[in-house]
């Protein structure tokens, strides 16, 4: 119950944060030509082997995302670089008591440059409202490689996401031009859709990978669908078999997960 005198909800602690990244070439090696974060987001670049890509490694210092947090995160890839980018571990989205939980990520990918955007998981609480965009702006000689997983619950707890809102909306564009557009929205009746045959199949995590670059057609796959100059992968199943898939989509990209992902 609220105050018995002031009869209010309680004033809570929100996060508008937000990262920018601006990698450039020297040497032959990537590094961060600009750094910039906000709480309660962190940038980290951990050693790495030679040879190895430079890994921009992401994460929240609060331990996860509630409803009211916003964050917003850029990143741009000067001609020259290497990058992989990923979390530091699943990113959690808690039940909101009432807003949604933004998120608003932007990436620009420029000529004769290489970006993996890998992040791990996203887990979403029952309960939990979430608004992400995420837009890839790609140039036609830049190589683009984006993998995204969302699971459906706290499902090691034995929860299914029965209330919330999901509202996922990815934008592509190359030398300007959109490429692919996309939205999932999950509001009303969310067990129904998830299990329904036409839906999840009774789905628990769900993947998606997407791959821009002028060798597109060279790497197509057979669990890939090719869209003019890009590839685009769905993958549906339980958190571990969907992860699993979607590393073998990227060995095949070589680009291998980070090893953030088995650790």
């Amino acid at each position: 119950m609220w105050d018995s005198i002031t009869d209010a909800p309680p004033r809570l602690q929100r996060g508008n944060g937000g990262y920018e990244i601006a990698l450039a070439a020297r040497e032959g090696r990537t590094h961060a030509g600009r750094l910039y974060a906000t709480d309660p987001c962190r940038v980290l670049f951990p050693a790495f082997d030679p040879g190895e890509p430079t890994t921009a490694v992401l994460l929240t210092t609060s331990g996860g995302l509630a409803g009211g947090d916003r964050i917003r995160g850029r990143v741009s890839a000067a001609a020259g670089t290497d990058t992989i980018i990923t979390t530091q571990a699943a990113e959690k989205i808690y039940r909101s008591l009432g807003p949604a939980t933004e998120i608003d990520v932007s990436v620009r990918v420029d000529a004769n440059a290489r970006l993996a955007w890998l992040p791990q998981e996203t887990i979403l609480f029952d309960g939990a409202r979430l608004k992400r965009t995420l837009t890839f702006h790609v140039e036609p000689e830049a190589r683009l490689l984006a993998a995204e997983i969302l699971v459906f619950g706290r499902t090691a707890r034995g929860e299914q996401l029965r209330t919330g809102l999901v509202f996922d909306r990815w934008r592509i564009r190359r030398g300007g031009a959109l490429v692919w557009a996309d939205a999932l929205k999950l509001h009303e009746d969310i067990p129904a859709v998830l299990a329904h045959p036409a839906g999840f199949a009774g789905a628990t995590a769900y993947g998606t990978v997407a791959y821009v670059g002028p060798d597109a057609a060279a790497r197509a796959q057979k669990n890939l669908t090719r869209i003019g100059p890009m590839l685009l992968g769905r993958v549906l199943g339980d958190a571990t078999s969907v992860r699993r898939e979607i590393a073998a989509m990227c060995a095949a990209f070589s680009m291998r997960p980070p090893r953030l992902w088995y650790s």
